[in-house]
């Protein structure tokens, strides 16, 4: 008779084969990890975040110039004045005169669009001055064909002496006559007011653009800076071939850049997407924001307008470190690595500095990221360190102590006091050894040699596809890799930094980027760009992914109790974990191949009407913004201890033993906590009369 436990269920999954596992792995581990008290545990969903991205924008007019536009009743002095966008902005002023209407109003006939595919909302930026609101009756906008059919809308109290972003829903509009969506040419603004209104000067409006009500292109990039001077964000995001800033007053999605190249056109890669990469230096002006792809021309956002710099390397990767704008990942200078002298005064000039790095039988440049003191570049064979000198003469490049190089910049995250990062075998950890300098002191280890089952299906072609994000709250590390080979990257692995080593697999939304976001509370928001869609998720909120139920599995290994050749009769199999109340898992217990028992977990299982935790508060963010779904799902549930007996006499004999769990009931909170197996060696029968030919 034997008996065994197994308390420590911390092994995470290992696809080796289930007999050759230890006895805390698990053969398959889907949608769980290893919460702060080492549980394994049921993991929480994903929600649509902010407002989805247009997939369509189109101009309607830039307001650079007053060409087209009249302003009559009391609308005077219409001329150019400061951009809110672009070079400039349309502007007018309001004389009060006697008039019927008590109006002032701003009309053009001659603009030339089609709104066809882009009547989800109208976007453009208004500027009243202080003293605007005061006796004001209405500010109306029409959109339309001509004067007799059009779309029209009541903005609502605006802000004074502040450039604001006008978000106006097509599903809001009311509709006169029969607007021709193909063929617009009629816009007009119209302000309304009492006989005691006053004179208004210097009026703005600026960037009139109509966007989709569709999401169809994936967002392949995503970037956020918080100016902690002012608690001020920018938050850039790239779908299709154009480029968007969101803005948290209107709630919306604003085009700041288009025309973007959607695909990459090197030979051999011309079906992959371009990836934008971001950073972020404060200047005497502000922020300004530099980026690349690595085809279209260096860019940067100044706050009002992005200028491009044909000049400057089209670099795919950027680092700001020690006050310098170091880049690389150039297609025409694949070894080269610039950075800048320090504190720069502009992000308009990247290439002050210039070294090669390595030599091609390296590789080219994968990526850059920095390690204790360090800027770390990534190639395709190496890993090499930098040292900054005085002069770019005494700086120095040389390579680590590491066993692979690097693959795809968006992996790489810090995780503890190592880098996790992506080479061709899967994942590996850097780190530094204690009382070590220079190159030898930083060295690498690997991190999923039993999951290459999975990450040997990445092709070489798309080392470079995928991403990881880091939650340092939960220490959960997120790996999303392309193994369809269509450079989309649709399975995640979870790293659980609490343990080490310990993987699950998660069924996420395909992710092109990782990110995240500070909310008006202060709180962070964890976030994933879909690689299907015009969609941002939050991650780890809620009990569903996006109101679709969560499949949650797990497979032991194969149990033998230490003697494979043994045939077990067993007894009975407990199960102890906690559950919320309501769910339901379903248990099988697999001898041979066969599944020989099962059972559900249901409530009728707790062993205490006391909680003993609550999940789901969202200790790391707060609620969904930005037009998001709001969940109907609860914010947060009690959690119970439960233990069940499956069997309660010799139910089965075999060489081996597996146990099973399912379930997706929403919500569900489910651990498993500890297994304890009786079993019987049957000594008298080690090759029963069926097992001989």
């Amino acid at each position: 008779m034997g008996k065994i436990t197994i308390d420590n269920l911390t092994g995470g999954e290992n696809l080796r084969e289930p007999n050759l596992l230890k006895d805390n792995q698990f053969a398959l581990l889907k949608n769980f990890y290893y919460d702060k008290d080492k549980r394994c545990k049921t993991r929480l969903g994903t929600e649509t975040y902010f407002a989805t991205l247009p997939d369509t924008v189109v101009l309607l007019d830039a307001m650079n110039a007053t060409t087209g536009w009249t302003g009559t009743e009391d609308a005077v002095s219409v001329t150019t004045g400061t951009a809110i966008r672009g070079t400039f902005a349309l502007q007018f002023g309001i004389t009060v005169a006697t008039n019927a209407a008590n109006s002032a109003t701003l009309t053009k006939t001659t603009i030339s669009a089609s709104i066809a595919a882009a009547k989800g909302y109208l976007g453009f930026w208004l500027f009243v001055p202080t003293g605007f609101n005061t006796n004001l009756t209405a500010v109306k906008f029409r959109l339309g064909s001509d004067s007799s059919n059009y779309y029209e809308w009541t903005l609502g109290t605006l802000l004074m002496n502040t450039s604001q972003f006008i978000k106006l829903s097509f599903a809001n509009a009311t509709t006169t006559g029969t607007p021709v969506d193909a063929t617009i040419t009629y816009a007009r603004l119209q302000v309304t007011y009492t006989g005691a209104y006053t004179d208004q000067a210097a009026i703005r409006i600026d960037d009139l653009q109509a966007y989709s009500s569709t999401y169809t292109k994936p967002v392949t990039s995503y970037f956020f800076n918080r100016n902690e001077s002012d608690s001020t964000n920018i938050t850039i995001a790239v779908a299709g071939a154009n480029m968007f800033l969101y803005n948290e007053t209107a709630v919306a999605w604003e085009r700041i850049n288009s025309g973007l190249t959607e695909y990459e056109t090197q030979t051999g890669r011309t079906s992959q997407r371009t990836r934008w990469a971001f950073f972020a230096i404060k200047v005497s002006g502000g922020i300004e924001v530099g980026m690349g792809n690595g085809v279209d021309d260096y860019r940067v956002w100044n706050g009002v307008t992005i200028t491009e710099y044909a000049g400057q390397p089209k670099c795919r990767y950027f680092l700001y470190f020690q006050d310098k704008i170091c880049s690389a990942g150039e297609d025409l200078f694949p070894f080269r690595f610039y950075f800048t002298n320090a504190a720069p005064s502009t992000a308009a000039t990247i290439n002050t500095n210039d070294v090669d790095v390595g030599n091609e039988f390296d590789g080219k440049i994968n990526g850059l990221f920095e390690l204790a003191s360090t800027v770390l570049i990534g190639k395709t064979e190496k890993i090499y360190y930098v040292s900054f000198a005085d002069t770019l003469a005494n700086s120095t490049c040389l390579p680590i102590d590491a066993q692979n190089g690097l693959f795809s910049h968006r992996v790489t995250n810090g995780v503890g006091n190592a880098i996790l990062y992506q080479t061709k075998n899967g994942i590996d950890n850097l780190s530094q050894k204690q009382y070590s300098t220079g190159g030898t002191a930083i060295v690498s280890e690997n991190y999923t040699a039993d999951l290459q089952k999975l990450t040997g299906l990445i092709s070489a072609n798309q080392y470079n596809a995928n991403c990881g994000g880091y939650i340092k709250e939960l220490n959960n590390f997120y790996f999303s890799f392309d193994t369809g080979d269509d450079n989309v990257p649709e399975t995640t692995l979870v790293y659980s930094s609490l343990i080490g080593k310990t993987w699950s697999e998660y069924t996420y939304p395909a992710a092109y980027q990782y990110g995240y976001y500070i909310d008006s509370a202060n709180a962070y928001n964890y976030l994933l760009c879909s690689g299907n869609a015009g969609i941002i998720y939050k991650i780890e909120k809620g009990f569903s992914d996006d109101g679709v139920p969560i499949e949650y599995e797990f497979k032991t290994k194969e149990y033998d109790f230490g003697n494979s050749s043994s045939w077990k009769d067993l007894e009975y199999i407990d199960l102890f974990g906690r559950k919320n109340e309501g769910s339901e898992f379903e248990i099988e217990v697999i001898v041979g191949g066969e599944v020989v028992y099962t059972a559900t977990i249901t409530d009728d299982y707790l062993t205490s009407s006391v909680a003993v935790s609550t999940v789901g508060s969202d200790p790391i963010g707060t609620e969904t913004i930005g037009g998001g779904a709001q969940s109907s799902e609860p914010d947060s549930i009690d959690v119970f201890p439960y233990q069940i007996r499956l069997g309660a006499e010799i139910f089965a004999s075999g060489h081996t033993v597996q146990i099973r769990g399912f379930g997706d009931d929403v919500p569900t909170v489910f651990t498993l906590d500890q297994i304890q197996i009786k079993y019987e060696n049957n000594t008298d029968d080690l090759f029963p009369v069926a097992n001989f030919a």
